[in-house]
């Protein structure tokens, strides 16, 4: 039971992202998710959020699509570098420092947070990217790092063909009613596995 419940939701990233065994139909929803400009929400306390966002963004690189991931508190996830590897239109870079649940946050992480929000205003107002992923966004915003303002200042900048993705637990209201999809993940039973090593073993043909 630990093994199919340790994940559904990479058993979604790993099919999502082989999209040859999919059929037309999965495969066309990350093409309608960029196509519409859609802004979509992984929160909740269960396993998977960022997880599920990275399973989007192999579908969008396989369809040819350029995806940029901002890394907001977990500093860089393992998979980034074998994500970079297997992809030449994919950027990926950490926008702040790990480990806000475990601590308070200080003025260090506001800023870099800051910081970071204004490095994806900038890249999202460029259309250089299909695809963006705020990961763990959610959490800043939680912790008071980032407020209202500023977020609407940021969808703002939307251009037509970029599809926005944010991650994170504790998505506020307001987030959510400005978003597209949101999907609410729910720890009904989990294991403590880094869901994201699982995925990352995965796409470089370990066991």
């Amino acid at each position: 039971m630990a093994q199919s419940c340790r994940f559904f939701s990479t058993f979604f990233c790993l099919t999502g992202g082989m999209t040859a065994k999919l059929g037309d139909k999965n495969k066309n929803r990350t093409k309608n998710m960029i196509k519409q400009n859609l802004v979509t929400i992984y929160t909740g306390d269960g396993q998977g959020k960022t997880t599920a966002a990275l399973g989007m963004a192999v579908k969008a690189l396989n369809d040819g699509k350029s995806v940029y991931i901002g890394q907001f508190t977990k500093g860089e996830i393992d998979i980034a570098s074998h994500l970079a590897r297997e992809y030449d239109h994919l950027q990926i870079e950490s926008l702040g420092f790990p480990g806000f649940n475990n601590r308070q946050p200080n003025e260090n992480d506001r800023a870099a947070a800051l910081a970071g929000l204004d490095r994806c205003k900038t890249l999202l107002s460029s259309g250089m990217f299909d695809l963006m992923i705020l990961d763990e966004l959610c959490v800043a915003i939680h912790h008071g790092l980032i407020n209202e303002e500023l977020m609407m200042d940021l969808l703002d900048q939307r251009p037509d063909k970029t599809a926005l993705i944010i991650t994170g637990a504790n998505a506020p209201q307001w987030l959510i009613k400005m978003a597209d999809c949101v999907t609410e993940m729910h720890a009904l039973k989990q294991t403590t596995d880094d869901n994201e090593a699982i995925l990352c073993d995965a796409i470089v043909g370990k066991n």
